[in-house]
C-alpha cells in the first residue's frame, strides 16, 4: 500500500512560526534526528522576543521494521494498512497546522501496552500508537470494537487511561476519529490538522500557521 499523501508531506517543506529558535530546532524526536533519511528543521529567521520562523516538513525514519512483533503480542491480526505502514516507516512525525503528531515505533507501542494494561484476554483488540509530540495530552489508538468484525477504528484515549476498558464488548465508540488507520491519516493530512476540537483549534487559527 502506498501512502501518497503522507509521502507528499515528507517532501513538502514550508515555513512556519515558532515561539523561539530553540523550540524550532527541537521539534522532532531524537530517534528521527539520528536517521539518515531525515532532513532536520532549518531556522530561517530568529525574530528575538517575537519568536522565529523555521522551515520543515513531516518526518519519517526508514526502513520500517514491520509489525510482526505487535501481532505476536496481540495474538490478533491487525489491519493490512498498519502492517504496510510499519513495513515502510519505523517512526514518523506528522507536521500539520495543529500540534505535530508522533506515530511511535513498534517497540514504543509495546512499552505503552505493558504500562497501561493489567489483563490480557487474548486476542487483544486495542493498542495506542501515537500522541501529540512533546505534550502530555491525548493519545491515538487502534481499536477493534467487535471481535467478530475485523474492522479496527482510530480513537483518542486520555493519557493514563487503562487499556483494559476497551476489552469490553459493546463499549461506545464516541471517541472515534477515523474509520480506519489509512482514512484517519489521509483525512488528517488533507485538512492540515484543522479543525482540531481536542486542542481547541478551529480552521482560522492553528498552532502552526504558515508564515
Amino acid at each position: 500500500m502506498k501512502f501518497q499523501k503522507f509521502e507528499h508531506s515528507l517532501k513538502t517543506r514550508r515555513r512556519l512560526p515558532c515561539y523561539d529558535a530553540g523550540e524550532c530546532l527541537r521539534i522532532i524526536p531524537e530517534g528521527l534526528v539520528l536517521n539518515d533519511n531525515v532532513v532536520p528543521p532549518e531556522l530561517v529567521e530568529d525574530l528575538g522576543a517575537e519568536g522565529a520562523i523555521f522551515e520543515t516538513s513531516s518526518f519519517a525514519s526508514r526502513p520500517g521494521e514491520g509489525a510482526a512483533k505487535l501481532e505476536a503480542v496481540l495474538r490478533n491480526q491487525i489491519p493490512e494498512s498498519v502492517k504496510s505502514f510499519y513495513a515502510q516507516f519505523a517512526e514518523t512525525l506528522l507536521v500539520t497546522r495543529s500540534f505535530p503528531i508522533h506515530i511511535w515505533t513498534v517497540d514504543k507501542i509495546l512499552d505503552k501496552m505493558n504500562d497501561m494494561r493489567y489483563k490480557y484476554p487474548y486476542p487483544l483488540r486495542f493498542f495506542r500508537f501515537a500522541d501529540y509530540w512533546d505534550l502530555n495530552e491525548a493519545q491515538f489508538a487502534l481499536w477493534q470494537p467487535n471481535p467478530d468484525n475485523p474492522q479496527w477504528i482510530v480513537i483518542t484515549s486520555s493519557v493514563g487511561h487503562i487499556d483494559d476498558e476497551y476489552d469490553e464488548i459493546g463499549l461506545s465508540d464516541y471517541r472515534k476519529v477515523g474509520d480506519s488507520f489509512e482514512s484517519w491519516l489521509d483525512d488528517l493530512i488533507a485538512r492540515d490538522g484543522l479543525p482540531d476540537p481536542f486542542m481547541k483549534l478551529d480552521q482560522e487559527g492553528g498552532f502552526l500557521d504558515p508564515a
